[in-house]
């Protein structure tokens, strides 16, 4: 299996341009995010890679779209290919630790980032600190899209921590391509839809202190 953890392989991944994107495209999983955005919503994608979802987000509407990847190289191509989309922005990141203010935005979108950054070393921390910083950015009543291969059993204790205030569904969407023989748990790709809650009794700037502690 690749070292999906290791930056290695994706500078050499990405080496031959193009694009390529991890279990669906846009469409598969659209009627479970439309209702709860807003072509005015501002929108972060996390480890994009060469995905064409914030191409295919301009597209459908939406024109305040943040795309983040930590490989320089994919980053570059990514921003050579949005350049006429007015309001996409490109920018190299580390989710774990982003560089933006708490409560800037109205979704957070991730397609496989966490699936690979569990394989690495270390990862169960690495991606508490992703979901802390997530959590942190987006707004009171903000949601965060995770699509993802782990069923309920793998990810729920992800995103089932005490400092995480949001509260979770999951849904579930067919495979593009199936396997023969799959039982049904296997057949389908895992949506987890995460919503920020602010408690009624916090002020908006005491709320986002908590969030601002250093990890």
């Amino acid at each position: 299996m690749p070292n999906y953890s290791d930056p290695k392989y994706w500078e050499e991944r990405y080496a031959s341009g193009g694009n390529f994107d991890w279990y669906m495209q846009w469409p598969a999983f659209r009627h479970h995010v439309v209702g709860l955005i807003s072509e005015k919503s501002k929108i972060l994608i996390i480890g994009n890679g060469n995905s064409r979802l914030p191409m295919q987000l301009y597209e459908d509407g939406f024109g305040d779209i943040t795309v983040i990847d930590t490989c320089e190289m994919v980053v570059a191509q990514m921003t050579e290919q949005l350049a006429e989309c007015e309001g996409v922005n490109v920018h190299t990141m580390d989710c774990s630790r982003l560089d933006f203010a708490s409560m800037t935005f109205d979704c957070v979108l991730d397609k496989a980032t966490l699936d690979s950054m569990l394989c690495g070393y270390d990862s169960f921390q690495v991606v508490q600190n992703t979901n802390r910083e997530i959590c942190r950015v987006l707004k009171p009543g903000g949601i965060f899209v995770c699509v993802s291969y782990g069923a309920p059993s793998q990810r729920l204790d992800v995103f089932q921590q005490p400092d995480l205030t949001w509260t979770i569904e999951h849904a579930t969407t067919p495979k593009v391509l199936q396997t023969e023989g799959e039982d049904e748990e296997a057949s389908v790709h895992h949506l987890y839809i995460m919503r920020r809650q602010a408690p009624e009794d916090v002020e908006a700037d005491e709320f986002a202190a908590e969030f601002d502690k250093p990890l």
